[in-house]
């Protein structure tokens, strides 16, 4: 089967849940189908195509605009697209795409409805979607956390998000969610049938983990910081969280671990005890070694999070909240704990951090839920599934 893969992002280096995502699903479809790649390149990103193109039949590629970038600005307010999508759509994509699909693809697969834009019109095969998050809902409450002058705009922008987000549940030929809660949602706007591919992880990678059990007691935060609710998460634990489990722990530290930190969030971690910022982790598996918890304490965005599944299978605990776990099949108290306000996220770690026993008996029940439950390979399995029913029931 011909596949053309639609990615917002280049997938690799591996330092986003997007990127993971696309690397890992391409690199088991590809094993049974000849899958070609289109993507959107960043600054100085060409020298990791090469390592895409191990697992692709080939890779095609435009540049995307920074999405606050004046000319997107002007394009946002005469076209009908909110800022996301116009920040993918360029005359070059569309072009590219209208010659490549003259190849005769078997179907399209797309990881986000917001780099389709540049498909609008065009002839094409049977297209697959699938939502890593529901977009305006993220957008929504972040709209709603702030009171500035450019609300109004922003309100305005909501709404053409909300149109098309719902506009491509509609008309695609299949639907793809990555979490239960977020399969409901788009069922009751697409009144069809959501099937459901979940994240995942690669089992041997992080098997390979080798726990280093230090007398500092060491929390952790993980993400891009280029995704609002990492940024989010990020402030709301060193400002709220932290300074309660210091208090209590005051020889413990916290890592925060991820890229494009703001000035604002590491001007309040160099004045907070106990937190340092760790942007250039290679091996993310070096930081989750001597990690004793990870706290999550996510107030925004929607689907299923990498650093919580990741740090599962790495044999390290968790506290997260009850939309952080949204999207993993985990059973509070069992494989994780939750809590959903300050003193009880802060109360969660310091349990976690504290009792050496409950530590290591949840962290090993964890992460063989994660090993049976959410493994790449499996994963793979039951997109290709999805992709021969498409092609059989048109044939």
């Amino acid at each position: 089967m011909k596949i053309l893969f639609i990615s917002p992002v280049l997938p690799y280096p591996l330092i986003s849940g997007g990127r993971i995502r696309a690397y890992n699903l391409l690199k088991n479809i590809s094993q049974q189908h000849t899958v070609t790649l289109f993507t959107f390149l960043r600054k100085n990103e060409e020298q990791h195509i090469p390592e895409v193109e191990k697992i692709c039949h080939k890779v095609i590629y435009v540049r995307r605009r920074n999405i606050w970038s004046f000319i997107n600005l002007v394009l946002t307010a005469f076209l009908p697209f909110p800022l996301l999508m116009v920040s993918y759509f360029s005359l070059a994509a569309r072009k590219l795409l209208k010659n490549e699909l003259l190849n005769n693809y078997d179907l399209i697969s797309s990881e986000t409805f917001y780099v389709l834009s540049s498909l609008l019109g065009l002839k094409k095969p049977p297209l697959v979607l699938t939502e890593h998050n529901i977009e305006y809902l993220v957008f929504r409450k972040y709209i709603d956390r702030k009171t500035f002058l450019l609300k109004p705009l922003l309100q305005l922008d909501l709404s053409k998000l909300v149109f098309w987000e719902q506009h491509y549940w509609r008309k695609v030929d299949k639907l793809i969610a990555v979490s239960g809660e977020d399969k409901k949602i788009i069922e009751k706007v697409s009144s069809r049938k959501v099937l459901l591919v979940p994240n995942g992880i690669d089992k041997d990678f992080f098997e390979r983990t080798k726990k280093q059990r230090r007398m500092q007691k060491t929390a952790i935060f993980v993400g891009n910081f280029s995704w609002l609710p990492n940024s989010d998460a990020a402030t709301f634990l060193v400002k709220e969280i932290w300074p309660k489990i210091y208090q209590k722990i005051p020889s413990a530290k916290l890592l925060i671990i991820g890229k494009n930190a703001s000035i604002f969030l590491k001007e309040i971690i160099k004045k907070t005890k106990g937190v340092i910022l760790k942007e250039n982790v290679e091996d993310i598996r070096n930081i989750l070694a001597v990690a004793d918890v990870l706290i999550a304490p996510l107030r925004l965005g929607r689907g299923t999070r990498y650093k919580i599944l990741e740090s599962m299978a790495a044999g390290v605990c968790v506290v997260t909240t009850s939309l952080g776990i949204e999207g993993i099949e985990a059973r509070p108290g069992k494989h994780v704990l939750i809590g959903d306000n300050e003193q009880e996220i802060a109360l969660r770690a310091i349990e976690l951090l504290e009792n050496k026993d409950l530590n290591n008996k949840m962290s090993k029940v964890a992460q063989r839920f994660v090993f049976e439950r959410y493994n790449w390979e499996n994963i793979g399995k039951g997109l290709n599934k999805i992709y021969h029913e498409i092609c059989d029931n048109l044939r």
